[in-house]
């Protein structure tokens, strides 16, 4: 795992603090998925989970990718290490 400074890891920490957001990383963290996947695995409107998406993408966690018509959101594996050592813990 890339070392963090205490900033980004207090910021990256606090994204990951939210239920949805855990969520959306747990998928991730398996395979790449768009908002109308993630949508429906979530069971939540795809206004909402694009705000979690947007929140993610700003620390970095996720990017997105242009596939035809659609946004495919991928983890960033720079974080894949730490997110799977946050997600084993069920709280």
């Amino acid at each position: 795992m890339t070392r963090l400074t205490l900033l980004e890891l207090t910021g990256i920490l606090r994204a990951l603090s939210h239920p949805i957001r855990l969520e959306i990383v747990k998928k991730l963290t398996n395979n790449e998925s768009s908002v109308t996947e993630l949508k429906w695995y979530l069971h939540r409107k795809q206004s909402n989970v694009s705000q979690h998406l947007r929140v993610l993408r700003e620390k970095g966690l996720v990017s997105s990718k242009k596939k035809g018509k659609q946004q495919i959101y991928v983890l960033n594996e720079k974080y894949t290490d730490l997110i799977r050592y946050v997600c084993k813990y069920k709280v």
